[in-house]
């Protein structure tokens, strides 16, 4: 069987388009390994020479570097340094990917980019600005924890009627939570600059600081139909251990190979619920699969870690332990393939 050839846009001047394309090889040997016949294809775009309709990368990743001049998002210039060669050519490579419908990914600037020409604006210095303490701060410098903003099917979306048609009514929630698990984990974003007001159609998916109030740093914007992504993060550099997860995140993996997911969350839950009584082998599909594409969360893993946690408890109840019912709950698995890592999440719920 050939690939299906995956084809990912990448500006000719982007600093760290060679990070990106190193990313590109590893999840190649990654979906080889697995026998799945997907594979991504690096494309090299001058603003001043587009490809043909029919020759038009599936994808555009834009990735980080300096900051946006202000001006695009109506503001005048206080702590920002900028290139406008830059920005002129990265805002005509975004209008010519949306106006033909394609998917979209940015990384730090890139993240900030895509809120930008959807109509937001950003924070120009996160500390003059008052968005972090000093305590923020200091944790913020280097590796720090990001946590979901609000988990699957609870997420909200930013709406602008002069932008034209509103999201669907059924939320279909934050796809990001489908790689990396609820719980906080580890990425290095040191920036000095952040997502202000949301652009059209943009939720929040992952943040930094106290969420539950006005001082945190959105990490992470997702659109309502989950074409656009962005993240604060640098995934392509390796450093972390979820980083091989939020890079397939920003490859749309999801929409390219079938069944990672499959059976959904709800309808788990509903089987949960179901079958209380019944023993794993009595569950209609396959619990022992091996482990997922690209270490992600199916729902064969999810079902198979649920029915564990639950017997465990049942066990302790004898013992006479006051154990919650986790039947609902999920977390990240394991799963190891050459240089790229997809480790365990961190069930610290710390911020």
């Amino acid at each position: 069987m050939s690939d299906k050839i995956i084809t990912v846009g990448i500006w000719i001047g982007a600093p760290f388009g060679s990070s990106i394309i190193s990313g590109i090889e590893k999840l190649n040997t990654f979906l080889k390994s697995e026998n799945l016949d997907v594979r991504y294809e690096p494309v090299r775009l001058d603003e001043n020479n587009l490809p043909k309709d029919s020759k038009t990368p599936e994808i555009l990743i834009l990735d980080g570097g300096e900051d946006i001049n202000p001006t695009h998002y109506g503001q005048k210039n206080k702590y920002s340094s900028f290139s406008d060669a830059r920005d002129t050519a990265e805002m005509k490579l975004l209008q010519y990917m949306v106006h033909r419908d394609r998917r979209l990914s940015g990384i730090c600037r890139g993240h900030q980019l895509i809120n930008v020409y959807f109509g937001g604006s950003l924070y120009q210095d996160i500390t003059r600005s008052g968005v972090v303490t000093e305590r923020n701060l200091a944790a913020h410098k280097g590796g720090h924890k990001v946590r979901l903003k609000r988990p699957l099917y609870r997420s909200s979306y930013k709406f602008s009627s002069k932008y034209g048609d509103p999201p669907p009514r059924k939320k279909q929630g934050h796809l990001i939570s489908r790689f990396v698990g609820h719980n906080p984990f580890i990425v290095s974003s040191m920036h000095h600059q952040a997502v202000n007001t949301l652009g059209n159609h943009m939720g929040v998916s992952l943040t930094f600081g106290v969420s539950k109030s006005s001082r945190y740093i959105i990490e992470g914007i997702e659109s309502s139909h989950g074409k656009f992504r962005g993240i604060q993060s640098h995934p392509e550099f390796g450093g972390h251990p979820k980083d091989g997860l939020m890079f397939s995140y920003l490859m749309h993996i999801d929409s390219y190979v079938d069944n990672l997911f499959e059976p959904d969350m709800e309808e788990i839950k509903a089987r949960l619920e179901a079958g209380k009584d019944n023993k794993p082998h009595d569950i209609p599909f396959d619990v022992k699969n091996s482990p997922p594409p690209l270490g992600l969360r199916t729902g064969r893993d999810r079902l198979r870690d649920d029915l564990e946690r639950r017997e465990d408890n049942l066990e302790r109840q004898t013992r006479g332990a006051n154990v919650a019912n986790v039947a609902g709950q999920f977390v990240p698995t394991t799963a190891t393939t050459g240089n790229f890592v997809f480790p365990e999440g961190d069930d610290d719920t710390d911020g």
